[in-house]
C-alpha cells in the first residue's frame, strides 16, 4: 500500500481519466489472496475514504488509522462482500463513515465525562455538506446504478451495506421481470 503520508496528501485529487469504476477483477484478487489487489483498490479509494473519515474525526492521525481499518476490514471480510455493481467504493464508504461514527462518539463520550455541561450540539460534527462528502458523493454519482442506489439506502435510509445490497437485487429483478 501507498505510503499514508502520500496517500492523503492531496485528499479529493484523483488521476486523470475519472475515477475507476469496476473492482469486480480486483475483489476477486483479493479473494484468491493477492496482496497486490488489495494495494490497488487502497490507491484507488483511499482519498474518498479518507475525506470521509475526516470529516468526522478531524484531519490527522486518528483519521489515517480509521481509514487504514477499513482497508483492513475490506481485506478480513472480502469473501462476505457482495458487489452489486462493480465498484467497492460504496461498501468501503459506508464502513468508513460507521466506523467514524463509532470513534466519534466514543470520542464525544469521552469528553462528556470530562467537560460536564457541554451542549449536544457542541459534540455533534457530522455535516454532509463537507468538502469530504461533496467530492464523495460527486464520485459516487459517475457509478453505476446499482452502486449509485446501495449508497443511497445506506446512507439517507440507514439500510446497512447487506439489507441495501438486497433491496437494489430485488428491486433490479423486479424490473428485469416485467
Amino acid at each position: 500500500m501507498a505510503d499514508s503520508t502520500q496517500a492523503f496528501r492531496h485528499v479529493g485529487r484523483h488521476p486523470a481519466g475519472g475515477y475507476p469504476r469496476d473492482d469486480v477483477a480486483l475483489l476477486d484478487g483479493l479473494r484468491a489472496g493477492a496482496d497486490s489487489a488489495l494495494s490497488t483498490l487502497h490507491e484507488r479509494h483511499v482519498r474518498a475514504v479518507y475525506g470521509v473519515v475526516a470529516d468526522r474525526l478531524g484531519a490527522g492521525l486518528l483519521a489515517e488509522e480509521a481509514t487504514h481499518d477499513v482497508f483492513l476490514m475490506l481485506w478480513r471480510k472480502c469473501r462476505r462482500i457482495t458487489l452489486v455493481g462493480t465498484s467497492c467504493l460504496p461498501w468501503l464508504i459506508v464502513t468508513a463513515d460507521t466506523l467514524a461514527k463509532d470513534l466519534s462518539r466514543n470520542e464525544r463520550s469521552r469528553r462528556k465525562r470530562w467537560r460536564r455541561g457541554a451542549s449536544a450540539a457542541e459534540e455533534i460534527a457530522s455535516d454532509r455538506s463537507s468538502d469530504g462528502w461533496c467530492e464523495v458523493e460527486r464520485i459516487i454519482s459517475t457509478l453505476a446504478w446499482a452502486d449509485r442506489e446501495v449508497f443511497r439506502l445506506c446512507t439517507e435510509e440507514g439500510l446497512g451495506y447487506r439489507q441495501a445490497v438486497r433491496r437494489v437485487r430485488d428491486d433490479a429483478a423486479e424490473w428485469g421481470g416485467r
